[in-house]
């Protein structure tokens, strides 16, 4: 297991090792936004099993994260949550303010942001769907 920069080939190979729902919800729009994401980031990071990757994630346009993670992240969990606090620390101390916005439906997502130390704030409308804006302050 280890930590690499997104590159545009992790990202084809993400899609290979997504389960079904991922998949379905990664529509041509969001591969475009995903490539846009990695591309004008100022730190990225892929969590790889082996060759393949269970999560990628980074950090651009003023502190905004991202992620994106397949099913593999629940048997690797420690490498999974380890990581991604290491990689919250790297991203804070570029920025004061880290923040997103995360579908009202992964709670998941937003107790493992809680767990990261991000604050789940107001709820706002993305696109037709209920968001949480999530913010971690230094």
């Amino acid at each position: 297991m280890h930590v690499q920069p997104v590159t545009f080939g992790v990202i084809d190979d993400l899609e290979c090792v997504m389960g079904p729902t991922e998949r379905q919800e990664l529509t041509e729009i969001d591969r475009t936004l995903l490539i846009r994401a990695a591309a004008n980031s100022r730190h990225t990071f892929a969590g790889l099993v082996g060759a393949k990757p269970i999560f990628l994630g980074g950090v651009y346009y003023e502190g905004c994260v991202w992620m994106v993670a397949t099913p593999g992240v629940a048997d690797h969990r420690k490498f999974y949550l380890r990581t991604t606090k290491q990689q919250t620390e790297i991203m804070q101390s570029m920025f004061p303010v880290l923040w997103t916005c995360v579908d009202a439906r992964y709670v998941r997502s937003l107790r493992w942001l809680e767990w990261l130390g991000f604050k789940i704030g107001e709820t706002v409308e993305i696109m037709g769907q209920i968001a949480r804006k999530v913010e971690r302050s230094a």
